[in-house]
């Protein structure tokens, strides 16, 4: 019993942890946003189709690069992604699965 009860105030300690962290992460780029301080940057992103043919090779169909607004953070916030994880993942790959059309007769 002794045991689980100290793993249950470690396990809402790391919650607690967590917590204070998004939160204080927030705290910050609020107040770089309100202060004009390198809140946000942007990334250049490069998409991509990886088609599955019927005969199991792979076509890629290369789209127009974009660019993303990012933020300066630990964690997403306002529904944007952190710029450190957006400069790791400039390419995005969406796998389309090959269709085969039949028609209705």
């Amino acid at each position: 019993m002794n045991t689980r009860r100290t793993l249950s105030y470690a396990f809402n300690a790391i919650l607690v942890v967590l917590g204070l962290t998004y939160i204080g992460d927030y705290a910050i780029l609020r107040y770089r946003m309100a202060t004009n301080k390198n809140a946000t940057d942007q990334v250049t992103i490069k998409p991509y189709f990886a088609i599955q043919m019927k005969n199991k090779d792979t076509e890629f169909e290369f789209q127009p690069p974009y660019v993303e607004t990012c933020t300066n953070s630990l964690f997403p916030h306002m529904g944007m992604l952190p710029c450190w994880y957006e400069k790791k993942h400039t390419d995005k790959r969406t796998n389309v699965l090959g269709l085969t059309i039949t028609s209705a007769q």
